[in-house]
């Protein structure tokens, strides 16, 4: 039986999923860490069973479960599916992009701003 999140990132796959519910999907382990660095929030994050708990992959999902973002470990084949690079590195997570308004950006005087 699918679980919730899985269901969501199949959802996700589809540009009208993403617009509608506002969410995305990163894949990859730096895609991921770069997510977590940034402060992104995020809704929960998927791993393959040979994902692994050693070295980076370790210390990815001891910075996760640090930041009380919910982890499902499912088959390695169930990730594929959902995955949609053709060498999945074994994690992706759903994720609130963050937003800004042109009120937001702080132009310096002479330096260029690209929108």
């Amino acid at each position: 039986m699918p679980s919730n999140l899985a269901s969501l990132v199949r959802n996700l796959q589809q540009k009208k999923g993403r617009q509608r519910r506002h969410l995305a999907v990163a894949e990859g382990v730096r895609l991921v860490e770069e997510a977590l660095a940034a402060g992104v929030t995020f809704r929960g994050v998927i791993t393959g069973s040979s994902f692994g708990n050693g070295g980076r992959a370790g210390r990815l999902l001891r910075d996760l479960a640090a930041h009380a973002v919910p982890i499902e470990e499912v088959a390695d084949r169930v990730l594929g599916s959902l995955a949609d690079t053709d060498t999945p590195q074994g994690i992706l997570a759903v994720l609130e992009p963050p937003t800004w308004s042109l009120a937001a950006v702080q132009a310096v005087p002479g330096a260029p701003v690209v929108v």
